[in-house]
């Protein structure tokens, strides 16, 4: 076994310079690929990180919805399957899914459950944080409920939970700011349309 070993390593010491080269370019290649994985994300995306006030101008399909079902698939993803229990904005459909790599650390640590601490006021704040590969991807817990963004770049914010109580959102800030802000007067005309001012 040691003169097999001492044999390799003596035919890599007597390679021609242009093989050790190549070798050594290999090499030097892979150790960039590899530390460009791991630095990814050092700056996440500047959409990711927008204010409160930015994500809900740019809204156009919100709604508090409770996870139903989660289904793995065989290439590593869960299709979460939702039922809206309170449309905002968007089209009048009952039920949506999302689609998502299983099991990636994506959470920031928790804020409070009413929404009130500033952290998650503040630019970049909310319950998903970015991948190694700066896209979040957001795991959701059967039975549980969430202010849902859908249909436009997943933001930190995009899915906080929301707590419900006798099939009633309750009160939580988050919720209420954007109830308001939606508040106005928006209608949706057919399933497949952006909501529409009416007509003055």
């Amino acid at each position: 076994m040691r003169a097999r070993a001492a044999a390799s390593l003596s035919a890599g010491l007597h390679r021609s310079p242009a093989a050790r080269a190549r070798q050594t370019c290999a090499a030097l290649l892979l150790t960039a690929l590899g530390a460009g994985q791991c630095f990814a994300c050092y700056s996440p995306p500047a959409y990711q990180l927008i204010s409160v006030d930015e994500q809900i101008a740019q809204a156009v399909d919100v709604s508090v919805a409770t996870v139903v079902r989660a289904r793995p698939d065989r290439r590593g993803m869960v299709h979460y399957d939702f039922v809206v229990i309170k449309r905002l904005r968007g089209p009048a459909r009952d039920r949506f899914s999302i689609v998502s790599p299983a099991a990636t650390a994506d959470e920031n640590p928790r804020h409070s459950d009413d929404h009130s601490d500033g952290a998650f006021w503040s630019r970049g704040g909310g319950r998903l944080a970015n991948y190694m590969d700066c896209r979040i991807h957001p795991r959701f817990t059967v039975g549980e409920s969430y202010l849902a963004f859908y249909g436009q770049p997943i933001t930190r914010r995009s899915f906080e939970r929301i707590a419900v109580v006798g099939g009633r959102p309750a009160e939580d800030k988050w919720l209420s700011h954007v109830e308001q802000r939606l508040g106005g007067p928006w209608r949706v005309d057919r399933q497949d349309e952006a909501p529409v001012a009416p007509k003055e």
